[in-house]
This record gives C-alpha cells, structure tokens and sequence, in this order.
C-alpha cells in the first residue's frame, strides 16, 4: 500500500527518465526520436486547427470541437496533433 502523500513519486515516472527511456530504445533500434512540445495538443482540433480548452472534456476523455464538432477521444486527439507536428517535421527536413 502507498499513502497518498507519496503516490505520486512511488508509482510515476519523470518525463525526463521518459525520455531517455525512448530516446535509447530509438537508437537501439535505428530510429530518429524527435522531441515536439505536448502544449495544449489534447485542446486543438485535428481537423479545423483551432485549440480552445472547452474541446476537451478531462473526466469523460472525450474531444468535442466547438468550432466544427469533430469528436473523438482526448488521448487520440493529441496522439493525431503530435503525429501532425512529426510530419510537419520531417517534411522541412526532406526540403
């Protein structure tokens, strides 16, 4: 059992030991791991672009855009919204 006080530190890890755990498994494995910033990309809509923090319901999980009404999943949403930002990436990269 862990009290709550120490919930946090017991049963997290860092997103730095996070990383480093990602970063290592991408070489071991001849992957290129970039890092792209997760502000706000479970609050911005995947198809209209616009981020309002009332998308997003933390509770339910659940993504509503108030602009177009696409809907989804919170989690999937800014898994789509990083996958946009490593396309986005790679294509300056390419050019």
């Amino acid at each position: 059992r862990v009290r709550i006080r120490d919930r946090y530190e017991s049963v997290s890890w860092s997103f730095y030991q996070l990383r480093q755990m990602i970063e290592y498994k991408g070489i071991r494995s001849g992957a290129k791991v970039i890092a792209a910033n997760p502000e706000y990309t479970s609050q911005k809509c995947p198809k209209c672009l616009r981020t309002n923090k009332a998308n997003r319901d933390r509770k339910k999980h659940h993504f509503c855009c108030r602009e177009c009404g696409y809907g989804s999943n919170d989690d999937r949403i800014g898994a789509m919204n990083l996958q946009r930002i490593g396309m986005k990436y790679i294509a300056e990269v390419a050019v």
